[in-house]
């Protein structure tokens, strides 16, 4: 079941906007899962874009623009008729290049950032790239989520090594990392003698 976002300003959730500028609402007369509409994310995105024009490869699409420009010429439509996340990823391709990759990453989380498991299953199941288009979607409904969101049976039997012999070692660096995110603040404060 989709649970609504909350909104609170946080780094997430700027992200979040992002996804929901880049593709508008989610189609059917709902608005999308935050209950916002964009906030103006693209044009500064446009803004500072680079003069680089794209193509789509290996399609029969003929275009060639700005990658803000693709992905508003292809995503609110998808998202308007309801599209799956297959059928849509399927019209632009999901491979491995940034055409195909970053509108089927904003489009998986305009229709599924509110339900992270349905967000990832949609992510490595629908796409083509879907180790990257999966860790996309995973970092963004892990950051708007947390690890509460995760299923416990996908965490289960992980050993959280980066070596041989350091079981457990991954779960520790993202425990350091979310007590220093947590509170950016608290790090500066530490070095400060009074």
């Amino acid at each position: 079941m989709t649970q609504p976002i909350t909104r609170d300003g946080s780094t997430a959730d700027r992200l979040l906007l992002l996804s929901v500028d880049a593709v508008g609402p989610a189609g059917h007369g709902r608005t999308s899962r935050t209950g916002v509409v964009g906030r103006g994310v693209v044009p500064r995105a446009r803004a500072v874009e680079t003069a680089e024009r794209y193509s789509p490869r290996f399609c029969e699409r003929n275009w060639s623009g700005a990658l803000s420009t693709f992905v508003e010429d292809q995503v609110p439509p998808a998202l308007a008729r309801g599209a799956s996340v297959r059928e849509a990823c399927d019209r632009w391709g999901s491979g491995a290049y940034l055409l195909k990759t970053i509108p089927s990453v904003l489009f998986i989380l305009a229709r599924h950032a509110g339900d992270p498991e349905e967000a990832i299953v949609r992510a490595v199941t629908d796409t083509s790239d879907n180790d990257t288009i999966a860790a996309l979607v995973g970092a963004a409904v892990g950051a708007l989520h947390g690890r509460q969101a995760i299923p416990e049976r996908w965490i289960a039997g992980l050993s959280g090594r980066t070596r041989d012999a350091d079981h457990g070692h991954v779960f520790e660096l993202i425990e350091a990392a979310s007590a220093r995110f947590a509170n950016p603040g608290a790090e500066a404060d530490e070095g400060v003698d009074g």
